[in-house]
Order: structure tokens, then sequence, then C-alpha cells
């Protein structure tokens, strides 16, 4: 490598091997601050408010080929964005029950881009293959009140009205997401735009009205049951605006949730059990396929309804000394049910048949240590026509979508964990030392898996694309506590 990090080396077996690792930088810089600023006033009132503010800033280079190196065969990527937010709450308690109002709201930057790149002299091409800046707000207030009606019984109803818009800035690329925005392309993907905008803009709001309820009812002291109901939203992604010149024919609405969740906790001495059944159903879900005019691009289309509903229990048991004994499970189905469809009855894509998970945790004074393995069960992916083809490739009413095609095996993950808390009495007291070790076992099972072969049908291919478990990882952290009155 020469002094500016660039290769002089024109061996195959040094500089110009496609997996070296001076092709391959990975920072991920992040940070996150607020504030809590809480005050009794009397009366049964109380507010509790946090600014805050995060970053996130992923900076990737890769060597995109494991057999190539030329002068696009690199990616330099960026996804990043920097938020500010704050959340309020005015609470007034009472011997009828407590209310509750507040607002959370959060402002954020957004800036992303990945280039072809020469991993030989880090220099990019003119035009990415995508590039966007965006700013978000999202608003949040809500109210509710909590109703104690007897000692038993306690009634909750609340409401939360939810807002969020988008502003987006696309700026030209070589084609692969929004082209050269009424420009034509010259000299190919390593080429530049003649003509057209430099960029354009686009903008978007959505809003919902949410309702919730639940009820709590004790049967005994330690024995209660329960019901709820809640609504949600889900807002379509920036991606909505990913078509030829940015300009999508129409936006998908967002995706309403309903839940529906009944169930019971008992609690005795050494064991707590819970169990509960649920149902929700998911309004207006899509998925992406190219645009008809831009295969490198994607335009969304309505899946329909879809409907998650099953059982889930857990239990805890304390066995003696400072062990205690965890074990969950779920079981359900989660099925898109639009009537006309052919959606309908397949599977929604990456929703597991069942899930169980078992823990082994230790405590003590200064020590607590924990085990924890869990397993997902079978489940599919989705085909569809952003493997290749267009939507005038697939039957009519398919949407360019093929569920329930690939079928993924279960997988299993095991996670360790041991705490330390320092307790000398020195300055350093209360500091914390934290090591935890993911995928203890190493496990890189397939997780999900693009498959290359566009059609209703599993067919294995050497081009399909595999997600793997990430393989076993350490981290330790501390968390120091400085005391200027300690000894």
């Amino acid at each position: 490598m020469g002094s500016n990090g660039t290769c002089t080396n024109t061996s195959l077996t040094a500089c110009q091997y496609p997996l070296n690792y001076k092709f391959y930088t990975y920072h991920v810089p992040t940070d996150f601050e607020y504030v809590d600023w809480s005050k009794q006033w009397g009366h049964g009132w109380q507010t509790d408010f946090k600014p805050y503010t995060l970053s996130y800033y992923n900076a990737q280079y890769y060597n995109n080929s494991l057999t190539t190196l030329n002068a696009t065969s690199a990616v330099d990527k960026l996804n990043s964005y920097r938020k500010y937010g704050e959340t309020f709450v005015a609470s007034q308690a009472s011997k009828y029950g407590i209310f509750r109002v507040g607002l959370w709201y959060e402002w954020a930057t957004t800036n992303r881009y990945q280039i072809p790149s020469d991993p030989l002299t880090l220099v990019d091409t003119v035009l990415p293959n995508f590039h966007e800046r965006f700013y978000t707000n999202s608003y949040q207030p809500y109210a509710e009140y909590e109703f104690h009606a007897t000692q038993r019984l306690t009634l909750t109803a609340g409401f939360k009205f939810s807002y969020f818009d988008q502003n987006l800035t696309q700026y030209q690329d070589n084609g692969k997401t929004v082209g050269c925005l009424g420009g034509t392309l010259v000299g190919g993907t390593t080429g530049t735009c003649q003509g057209g905008v430099l960029f354009v803009n686009h903008s978007a709001g959505y809003n919902s009205y949410l309702p919730s309820a639940d009820a709590n009812y004790h049967i005994m002291n330690n024995w209660s049951i329960y019901g709820q109901f809640s609504k949600g939203t889900i807002v379509p992604p920036s991606g909505a605006f990913d078509t030829t010149n940015g300009s999508p024919v129409t936006l998908p609405q967002p995706t309403g949730v309903t839940t529906y969740q009944g169930g019971t906790v008992w609690k005795m001495k050494q064991v707590t059990i819970n169990a509960d059944y649920f149902w929700t159903k998911f309004q207006n879900t899509f998925a992406s396929i190219p645009d008809p005019n831009n295969p490198s691009a994607i335009d969304w289309v309505s899946n329909g309804d879809a409907v998650s509903k099953g059982f889930e229990g857990e239990a805890n048991f304390y066995v003696t000394h400072g062990f205690s004994f965890y074990v969950n499970g779920t079981v359900g189905t989660d099925l898109y049910v639009s009537d006309g469809l052919p959606s309908k009855g397949l599977w929604v894509a990456n929703a597991p048949a069942n899930t169980e998970a078992f823990g082994l945790t230790y405590q003590s004074k200064h020590f607590d240590f924990g085990f924890f393995d869990k397993r997902v069960g079978p489940m599919w992916n989705d085909n569809n026509a952003a493997k290749s083809g267009t939507p005038a490739a697939f039957p009519a009413g398919t949407g360019g979508v093929y569920h329930q095609v690939i079928p993924i095996n279960p997988f299993s993950v095991a996670n360790v964990y041991f705490n330390y808390v320092l307790r000398n009495g020195s300055r350093f007291d209360q500091t914390k030392f934290r090591l935890t070790i993911n995928n203890l076992l190493n496990n890189q099972n397939i997780v999900g898996d693009a498959q290359s072969q566009t059609g209703a049908a599993y067919v294995q291919g050497p081009n399909d694309q595999l997600l793997l478990l990430p393989g076993r990882s350490i981290t330790l952290t501390i968390t120091p506590s400085f005391g200027w009155g300690a000894r």
C-alpha cells in the first residue's frame, strides 16, 4: 500500500486479492445524551420532561465481489442520522385513579448514499447508486385515565394522535434508483448525466388516530387476569420514492394495526407464571417490486390484510441460592386474509410458526450471570420481481410477489453475560463491568434467502443471496462511577 492508503502492488497474491482486508473498513461511531427533569407540584400533580439527542454514523467501504477487482467493484457507503427529541408527561393521582397527558416529539436529519468505487485507488464514480437526504418530524400527543373502579378492578382508556412527515431530497444517480432526473445517462453507469436537474424534493405526511383500552382484575392478591385493545400504525419507508425520477404514481398508505390480547399472571414466592392469547390484524400491508420503467428501482404494491394470532406462555422459577430458571414459548400463525387476492391463506414472510427460549440466571451482592438460548421455529421467505423480471412477467393479481416460497429451517442462538459491580467504598464505588458473549456456540444458520430464480416454486441456485446469523461476538462494557465524597 502507498502512503495515501492506495494499492501500488499489482500482484494478484498481494494488493489485488479481492478479499484483501485493506479494501474493507467499517466505522460506526454513535452517541446518546439526555436530560431528565421531574417535579412534584402538589395536589397529586407531577411532571417529567426528558429532552434527548442521538447520532448514528455507519460508514462502510468494501469490495462488492469475491472474485473481481475493477474501477467499480467496491462500494463507498454511508447511512447516518442525527435525532433531537423530547418526551413529556404530566400526571395527577387521586383516590379515583391516575390521569396522564403527554407528548413525544422527534426531529431527525438523515444522509444516505452508496457510490461505486475503485478499491485500488479509493476513487468513487461521479454518480452514486443512490444519494438522499431527508428530514422527518414525529408528533404523538396522548392522554389516558387509569380508573381504580374497585380495589381489585382497574380500567384504563387512552387516546393518541400520531403525525409523521418526511421531506426528501434525492440526487441524480447512475440509474439504480431515480436516474438522471430528466437528463440522459452518458458513458454508462460510470459516466455522467447530461441535462436534467441535480436533485428533486418530495414530501409526505401521515396521520392516525390511535385509541387504547385495558382492564385488569385481581382474582386473588397473587393472581390477575387482563384484557387489552389498542391501535397502531406503521408509516411507509422513504423507499416509496425510489422510482424513476423519484415520482411514484401512488404513495402507499400507512399500515394500520389493531391488537386484542387477554391473559393471566400468577405469582408465588418462588414461581411466576403468565400466559396470554393475542390477535393482531395488519391492514394495508405492502411489498416492494421493481418499477416497470426502471427494474433497479422499486414500487410498492398492496398485499392486502394479514392476521397474526397465537398463544404465549412463560415462567420463572427461583431454584435456590440466587439461581433462577426461565422458560418461554409461543405458537401461532401469521397469514394473509384478504378475499380475492392470491395471497389469502399464505404465510407472511419471516413470521416463525413457534419460538422457544430458556435461561439460567444467578444473582449475588456483587455479581450476576445469565445464560439464555432462543430457538426460532420454521418460517417462509417470499420471492418477488425484485430478483429478476418485471411485474408484467407475473400472473395477474400477484402484484409481482410470490408468497410462502422459500422455506427457512429452525435455528437457535445462545447468549451469555457476566456483570460485576464494584462495591469497595472507594471513589470508584458502583463502577459496573459487563461482559457479553453473543452467539456463544457460533451458529451460522441461514435465516434469510433472496432466491435468484423468479417463480412460485423453491429453486436453489448458485446466485442466491443468503442471510446468515452473525458469528460469535464478545463485548466488554465498563460504566465508571466516581464519587467526590468517597474515601
